[in-house]
């Protein structure tokens, strides 16, 4: 994740444990209050962007991520904000 004036960005990619591309997951990020929710695309990548700017406020310290997909369990992660 990545911060500027502009805009918190959050890309990457679902995996399975084998390293396989998760296609269609739903990924949720939670920061301030707020959750952005997009889906994974065909091969796994996904990218969430928040829709405006929060210059005034700081960086959090910390991002929560939530991963589903059909057949697998529910993933909840707990990031650091530069990670």
């Amino acid at each position: 994740m990545r911060a500027t004036c502009d805009e918190y960005e959050l890309s990457g990619t679902v995996r399975d444990t084998t390293g396989k591309p998760v296609p269609f997951a739903i990924v949720e990020a939670a920061y301030y209050g707020s959750t952005l929710t997009t889906r994974s695309n065909s091969d796994g990548t996904f990218l969430i962007q928040a829709a405006e700017a929060v210059c005034d406020q700081r960086p959090p310290e910390r991002v929560g991520v939530l991963v589903i997909a059909e057949d697998f369990r529910p993933k909840r992660h707990s990031l650091p904000f530069e990670q």
